[in-house]
């Protein structure tokens, strides 16, 4: 008769005390932050002249480029911002430069939310050394008919001022628009050729056309009576 021999092995796990494992780094690293963040370019360099700026935003130390080599007035471009925190709230500081002598132009101190889709808008008359950064929501956009969509507008005509205006589209009328201020809706017919808006400020009447797409998009009038029709850009994660 066979004898059968059972081994028993015991595997023992002992923690040392006073070894420092409170003192480990943590293995999970910090979560990642984002704000999306549209561009436009608005600064003046007078009529008919290239508008070569640059936009950077500062982050704990970082420097991340948000706008760059899109040499012309009214110009747009969109960037994720990504910082690694803890907090879902992330203060930066926004700087604006003339490209080709770096000299800083203007900035911008602003707390924001990771998930926070925003607007900056590069305001600048080169001839009176006037430069500003203003950062603003992205609207809500509207829903409209199947023949309509939404337009919203803005006054960068004389960015040294802080007027008001009446702005008039199709029979329409906001009143009392602060310039540099993106307005609420306007829904007019969808992929029009030629469109009319008249900005009236003080008795003064100001007249653009524009045209219209199948999709919402920002109708700015610059100096020189002109508008330029700007589409809402997403970054690559929206």
């Amino acid at each position: 008769m066979k004898k059968q021999t059972l081994i028993a092995i015991s595997i023992t796990t002992t923690v040392l005390s006073g070894c420092g494992t409170d003192n480990q780094p943590s293995l999970t690293p910090d979560p990642i932050q984002a704000v999306h963040v549209q561009t436009v370019n608005l600064v003046d360099f007078g009529k008919n002249q290239y508008s070569d700026v640059q936009l950077k935003a500062y982050e704990n130390g970082k420097e991340q480029l948000m706008y760059s080599d899109i040499i012309q007035y009214g110009a747009s471009s969109s960037s994720l911002l990504i910082a690694q925190q803890k907090s879902n709230t992330i203060p930066y500081t926004f700087k604006l430069f003339d490209t080709n002598s770096q000299n800083e132009l203007a900035q911008k101190k602003i707390t924001l939310n990771s998930g926070d889709h925003k607007i900056v808008f590069a305001f600048g008359d080169v001839d009176k050394g006037y430069y500003e950064l203003s950062v603003q929501n992205k609207p809500n956009i509207s829903s409209a008919s199947s023949d309509e969509v939404p337009i919203y507008i803005l006054d960068s005509s004389d960015v040294t001022k802080g007027s008001q205006t009446s702005v008039t589209v199709e029979g329409q009328t906001i009143d009392n628009l602060p310039s540099k201020t993106l307005s609420s809706a306007l829904k007019v017919p969808k992929n029009q050729q030629e469109m009319t808006a008249t900005f009236n400020h003080n008795g003064v009447s100001k007249t653009c056309k524009f045209s219209t797409k199948d999709t919402p998009q920002m109708v700015i009038l610059g100096p020189y009576n002109r508008c330029y029709g700007l589409s809402f850009l997403t970054s690559f994660a929206d």
